[in-house]
């Protein structure tokens, strides 16, 4: 199955500059290592699974952009666990080490 099959032809077009940004945003980059991977790979893995628990005979059902916005939480619902996405800073308050994240996206 076509990843984007489901997208009409300006949708495929804005999804693949999409998926071609956010793979590079990834590059060389690991998520937080606390957690399970989060890249490309698992990003494309959820498109696929989303469009796997939508019967393909209702995707006429949903409109374009319920299609198109599926496609892109597919690809940006992680972003924030890029480390890009936040700094961290170190406050002591009463003698205590506190971590704060601060997003910068």
């Amino acid at each position: 199955m076509e990843i984007k099959s489901w997208l009409n032809d300006l949708d495929r077009e804005r999804a693949a500059k999409m998926q071609q940004y956010v793979t590079g945003f990834w590059e060389g980059e690991v998520g937080l290592l606390t957690y399970v991977p989060h890249e490309p790979a698992h990003f494309k893995r959820v498109e696929q699974n989303i469009q796997r628990l939508i019967p393909k005979e209702r995707w006429s059902a949903l409109s374009d952009i319920e299609r198109m916005l599926l496609t892109w939480c597919a690809w940006t619902h992680d972003i924030g666990m890029n480390k890009k996405c936040f700094v961290m800073l170190y406050a002591i308050t009463a003698g205590n080490i506190v971590l704060l994240t601060v997003l910068t996206v």
